[in-house]
């Protein structure tokens, strides 16, 4: 008993410290594969992950729309028609799906960047996460703080609950527009105001009062949704309320996600993407994650795929919506794609749970942990649906995080883009946003300070 104690202490004393330091040099801070591939064909090629690689140009004023630091870059490949079966390994099956319904779509390949890094703060946090974070009953955790709970996650709802979790800012204020096109058609909404606070990423974060974001939405007419996005959905779910101009908010209901397929899908978006399909994916209800199995797809580390990154082209100020917004799909030429690993989890519907989709696929960035594509097949186990979310590293703060989503039913060609802000203020991060900003009893207009 003796030596056994002997044993553990020289172990922990020697051997120990010197595993942490390999898996430091072997990880990034967010706990993916620091080296890239070997692959020395630049549109097959993955560099290896450095922090700060960006170097911020000099035209750029913080407050204003990102300048492009990739600007002098062509594509290096064209995948087209004519050569996409030639790649269907690296296409997600999304991807191929675009391929076989229009004969038209393009995907412009770009020499990979990895521009996911963070601050110090947000880097050291996801480290220390590593060692405390817990799952709870399968939708929640506990124990962590700021950004990803899982560095190394072991289950596939554990990458989910990354991409819920991964850091967006101590608090953002978004100024963005929705539009539905179809075919020739352009049905540009009037613009939202989006203000999240992001208690879960704040210096007092008290994980026991259960509500990680709150969440508020201004029209034009001044109407106000308001969202308290619970941390653990067994203990609480999620309150909504919509609220006119100069009333008291009422609650509606928080089921949003799943359940009755009018209920579940955002209003007046013509059916195109549910609620729970807000940044992608989000647990909102009651039955986001319990609805359905979650598995990792076939291989259990993250693979390599073709998606979108660093878009900053089409994030570009000097870009009319007009521009953006082609018939079946967003311009090709105004996207970028590289080669990055990610993670491909499936998420199937529950033998008695009632849905809209039957199956998801989600793709998530090994780095940035955004969820950068995914598949939603319909009642009859078609791919109906193919959504993709358009990155950059907002490098003032700095934090990777979608600037455009676009989700696309192919049944009816249409789509739905979302969160175009080429031609409106500046998303704003990490202002000190009060909490009777969320005030459900005399509901306010909040006016930021926002450059």
């Amino acid at each position: 008993m003796q030596l056994n104690l002997i044993f553990f202490i020289l172990y922990n004393i020697i051997f120990l410290p010197t595993t942490i330091y390999a898996n430091e040099m072997e990880y990034t801070p967010m706990g993916s594969k620091k080296i890239g591939n070997l692959n020395q064909n630049e549109r097959l090629h993955i560099p290896n992950w450095e922090k700060d690689i960006i170097k911020i140009p000099l035209n750029y004023t913080e407050g204003e729309h990102h300048p492009d630091p990739f600007l002098n870059e062509d594509s290096i490949f064209l995948i087209d028609k004519n050569n996409y079966k030639n790649n269907m390994g690296l296409l997600t099956k999304g991807a191929i799906k675009l391929f076989e319904t229009y004969n038209n779509y393009k995907m412009y390949i770009y020499k990979s960047h990895r521009t996911a890094y963070f601050s110090d703060e947000v880097h050291n946090a996801i480290i220390e996460n590593g060692e405390n974070a817990k799952l709870v009953n399968n939708s929640g955790v506990k124990n962590s703080k700021i950004s990803i709970p899982f560095r190394f996650p072991k289950k596939a709802i554990e990458v989910m609950l990354n991409h819920k979790f991964h850091y967006r800012g101590r608090s953002v204020i978004e100024y963005s527009r929705d539009a539905i096109v179809v075919n020739e058609k352009q049905i540009i909404h009037p613009p939202l105001k989006t203000i999240i606070s992001f208690l879960y990423s704040q210096p007092n974060f008290n994980e026991n009062e259960n509500i990680w974001a709150q969440f508020k939405q201004i029209n034009e007419d001044e109407n106000i949704l308001l969202v308290n996005d619970v941390l653990d959905k067994t203990k609480s779910n999620n309150s909504v309320f919509n609220c006119d101009k100069g009333e008291l908010c009422y609650q509606i209901s928080g089921k949003g996600y799943d359940f009755d397929y009018n209920e579940a899908h955002y209003p007046g978006r013509e059916n195109i993407r549910t609620n729970g399909q807000y940044d992608m994916f989000n647990d909102s209800g009651e039955g986001a994650f319990s609805s359905f199995n979650w598995s990792f797809d076939y291989y259990k580390e993250p693979q390599e795929k073709y998606i979108p990154y660093n878009s900053y082209k089409v994030h570009s100020d000097k870009l009319n919506y007009k521009d953006i917004l082609t018939p079946f799909f967003v311009k090709p030429e105004l996207l970028r794609y590289e080669i990055h690993r990610v993670w491909i989890i499936n998420a199937e519907l529950k033998t008695g749970k009632n849905h809209v989709y039957k199956k998801q696929t989600f793709y998530i960035d090994e780095d940035s942990w955004n969820i950068v594509a995914a598949e939603h097949y319909d009642k009859n186990n078609n791919l109906r649906y193919v959504s993709e979310a358009h990155g950059i590293n907002y490098y003032e703060v700095p934090l990777y995080w979608t600037t455009l989503q676009v989700h696309m039913d192919l049944k009816n060609k249409i789509y739905h883009a979302e969160g175009l802000d080429n031609k409106e203020k500046m998303y704003c991060f990490n202002q000190n946003i009060d909490f009777s900003v969320f005030d459900r009893v005399k509901p306010e207009i909040y006016h930021d300070k926002c450059k």
